[in-house]
């Protein structure tokens, strides 16, 4: 395999006629993608993308999203994913950033593109079999820019992650084989492409050939009618969507769940009785538990036999990667010490578009490769903290830059929602700090109650009072009826601060 275009191309003579995207009522085969992203192509080549341009994919995920991604490595071009949902200052940021030759939306763009040089093309619009006859040859090489997908720019604006044709081709099979995704297999996935693990389930599909179902709505109801409709065999979510489908509002223990086979999960760690809930209203199905960054594809997964045991560990190293765990100064933590997570071997990223001190400050030389002689290949520092068992099961604490240190004492802030949960009162929770002068951190909770007309703070306070240490409780609380949510469904955790710098809590 030299690039994607050649990956896809083989999927589709393996399987043309197989479905390839469900929306709807509507399922369409690999052979009408494949059509599809022909006309895309000759959209791009009228519009003047060249090898090595960018296109801007302003949209939701969609038949014609997938054909517009698969038309880039078309043109030797790189898709660049952002969501439909983000505003006007994402959109400006993107645009100077990637200077993009094509923008390419869904009739949702929040303001103007302003550059006359750029060509924005509405995706349904684009004409079908338009007026030019031969199409550019393709011929990227496995190590050039296959595509640039954003951060969630939790700690400043967005960073462009770029990925080459090798490591996507790579990553993408390693999660098929690791999984054991079968041909017949039917992927739901609530996901927005836009965000890097929605983008892996996608490239599933058009690498690997297993049908892909796009919910009507990314919502409990959404997906439930979609279960109910498709019967799909694997559900792909993140800790939000799965706390809110596991939800009392959500119809999902009505539904027959019967279907799946797998669930998958990622993007934060699934909170203890959320995850309960999984595994109860899914009894016959296997729960894969899963780690990674935009920057690495994936790094660790937790086998599905061990998710009861070990439900608080993120696992083991995926085939073809390396984790280590270090110090500050650059030498491995000893056992159940804490340190930063480090990606070595395959899926390690090419770096973010035209930021170089990012790159330089993530991707640094593999600290295990001590020869001089041989040159060693980059390791990404991913600013994650944790530490290894001695099982040699891994463990996610926290980001770096969001652990709080309340009365002296570091603090997860995901160890205090986790315990939050546990009182059974809280259908979701976010904490998060102020700055205080005498505390260090003054730990927030936000919170959307089980029962909202039941629901007493003051029952929960009690609750928090005889879990947690003194310097893990939170001093203020903010009662929602919903938590804000990204573009990529994680949790605003800016607005919250935001919110409550302003307004405080009780």
């Amino acid at each position: 395999m030299n690039n994607l275009w050649e990956a896809f191309q083989r999927t589709v003579r393996r399987v043309p006629e197989h479905g390839a995207i469900v929306a709807g009522e509507r399922v369409y085969s690999f052979a009408q993608l494949a059509d599809r992203a022909t006309d895309f192509r000759r959209a791009y080549q009228q519009s003047g993308v060249l090898p090595g341009d960018r296109v801007l994919l302003w949209m939701q995920s969609s038949f014609h999203m997938a054909a517009a991604t698969v038309a880039c490595w078309g043109q030797d071009a790189i898709p660049v994913l952002m969501d439909a949902g983000c505003r006007l200052p994402q959109m400006e940021h993107a645009l100077a950033l990637i200077e993009p030759r094509a923008v390419v939306h869904s009739g949702d763009l929040p303001g103007s593109v302003g550059d006359p040089a750029v060509s924005v093309l509405e995706a349904a619009e684009v004409p079908r079999h338009g007026q030019i006859n031969t199409l550019y040859t393709p011929g990227a090489l496995p190590t050039d820019p296959a595509s640039i997908v954003f951060t969630s720019g939790s700690t400043g604006m967005p960073k462009g992650v770029v990925q080459s044709h090798r490591n996507i081709f790579r990553g993408c099979n390693t999660v098929y084989q690791y999984l054991g995704i079968q041909d017949n297999d039917v992927l739901l996935c609530p996901v927005p492409w836009s965000f890097d693990y929605g983008y892996g389930q996608l490239l599933t599909t058009l690498l690997c050939g297993i049908t892909h179902v796009i919910p009507g709505a990314n919502n409990p109801f959404g997906i439930c009618d979609s279960l109910e409709q498709h019967r799909p065999s694997i559900l792909a979510g993140i800790p939000s969507l799965f706390a809110y489908l596991m939800g009392g509002m959500s119809p999902i223990a009505s539904i027959d769940r019967s279907s799946i086979r797998m669930l998958t999960n990622t993007g934060g760690k699934l909170a203890a009785p959320i995850l309960a809930q999984m595994l109860d209203a899914f009894d016959d199905a296997e729960v894969v538990l899963n780690y990674g960054l935009t920057e690495t594809y994936r790094s660790c997964f937790l086998p599905p036999h061990l998710v009861r045991e070990h439900s608080h560990s993120i696992g083991i190293p995926v085939p073809g990667v390396g984790i280590e765990i270090m110090r500050e100064d650059g030498s491995p933590a000893a056992l159940g010490e804490e340190g930063e997570i480090v990606h070595r071997g395959n899926c390690v990223c090419l770096g973010y578009w035209r930021n170089p001190d990012a790159t330089a400050a993530s991707l640094r030389r593999d600290p295990l490769v001590h020869n001089d002689v041989v040159a060693g290949s980059n390791a990404l520092f991913t600013g994650d903290v944790g530490y290894r068992d001695e099982q040699g099961f891994l463990y996610y604490i926290g980001r770096r830059d969001q652990l709080l240190k309340s009365m002296g004492v570091r603090v997860s802030p995901h160890e205090v929602e986790e315990i939050l949960l546990k009182s059974g009162l809280v259908e979701s929770a976010a904490v998060f700090a102020q700055p205080h002068d005498l505390l260090g951190h003054e730990i927030y909770a936000a919170l959307v109650p089980r029962e909202p007309a039941l629901f007493k703070l003051q029952e929960l306070k009690k609750f928090a009072q005889r879990n947690m240490s003194q310097y893990m409780l939170p001093r203020s609380y903010v009662v929602l009826d919903n938590l804000p949510l990204t573009t990529t469904g994680k949790t605003n955790y800016r607005e919250l601060e935001q919110l409550t710098s302003q307004t405080g809590g009780e």
